[in-house]
């Protein structure tokens, strides 16, 4: 009987596989609620908003 000339055929099952890319879901954007207080400056409401808002 003759010798296989590629034994790693051996193993060989002819099956092929391929890896599927990662599906990316952009995340949620955040909710911020900002409370009428006594203590927090006018001037920082005003940049957090224009800083932040769409």
């Amino acid at each position: 009987m003759p010798q296989d000339p590629h034994p790693e055929r051996e193993h060989d099952h002819g099956l092929a596989v391929e890896t599927a890319k990662p599906e990316v879901v952009r995340p949620p954007l955040y909710q911020v609620v900002l409370l009428n207080d006594d203590f927090t400056p006018m001037d920082f409401v005003v940049e957090v908003l224009q800083v932040f808002s769409p």
